[in-house]
């Protein structure tokens, strides 16, 4: 089971007791980052370690008994709603027109909060066919919790009859509709159906931006970029594998010291507002 925590309202940190995974993320930087992640390696002690970040971090966890496996850097591509034509007026919008067109024939949405084992399914079978990163299968695996736990996130489903050839997990911020995991079977324009209907929404419910996730591969960056998508930021990620018990606070000349008087008070069950 897994548990979603926040530091001092400030960072979010998603827990996997089951795995021993905790993944703390620091996207909205600031000065206190240090303290974040000491306090959840003397409260946790977890097995893997994964920061992220979207400004570079010089991240040294040897003293904690920690050793950076590897780091990846990724942009993240938005859609910029206001200069999007949903109607695809212009020869600029040719190619989504004719996609748009021939998906529209082919599936119809439905938009749900329901989780089931067609979605399971799914899942299993994009993993099969697609290499996907360990962070990213431990995040597909708790997807249905996700969607129980927090009231705002939906799935943007396709079907082509009574069948569900593919689905979006959708979740929202002030002025960004978000996308973070897309899976579909092998069916032609199924992406380029649920991202139309997305656009759609988003721009029926006053959003700025789309945010369909990170670039990957070129592949990947093609598709986002073919749907007028812009690289909005970098992130980066960084992945730490526990090899010792560490001395905690042995580099004295920095940051890294610990609290003398260590307690949890600052880590607490993240609040749905």
């Amino acid at each position: 089971m897994g548990e979603t925590l926040s530091y001092k309202e400030n960072y979010i940190i998603y827990r996997d007791q089951a795995t021993g995974r905790i993944w703390v993320d620091l996207i909205h930087l600031k000065e206190d980052w240090k303290d974040c992640i000491r306090e959840v390696i003397l409260t946790f002690s977890p097995r893997m370690l994964y920061i992220s970040s979207t400004s570079p971090l010089n991240v040294e966890l040897e003293c904690f008994g920690y050793l950076l496996k590897r780091s990846v850097e990724e942009e993240d591509y938005q859609i910029p709603l206001d200069g999007f034509d949903e109607k695809f007026r212009g020869r600029e919008y040719k190619g989504l027109r004719y996609v748009v067109e021939k998906a529209k024939e082919k599936f119809k949405l439905v938009i749900s909060k329901d989780f089931t084992c067609a979605h399971s399914y799914i899942i299993a079978n994009c993993m099969e066919r697609i290499k996907f990163e360990d962070w990213d299968k431990w995040c597909f695996m708790r997807i249905s919790e996700y969607l129980k736990k927090f009231p705002s996130p939906l799935l943007f489903n396709a079907y082509r009859g009574n069948r569900l050839i593919g689905f979006d997990l959708v979740d929202f911020t002030d002025t960004v509709m978000i996308v973070p995991y897309g899976f579909y079977l092998p069916y032609k324009y199924v992406a380029d159906f649920l991202m139309y209907a997305e656009i759609i929404y988003a721009k029926q419910n006053k959003y700025k931006w789309l945010d369909i996730g990170w670039g990957c591969d070129s592949g990947v960056i093609c598709f986002k970029r073919k749907w007028k998508a812009i690289p909005r930021f970098r992130i980066f990620i960084y992945e730490f594998l526990k090899v010792g018990s560490g001395v905690a606070g042995i580099r004295t000349q920095d940051h890294w010291l610990p609290k003398p008087a260590f307690s949890q008070a600052e880590l607490r069950p993240l609040k749905v507002k």
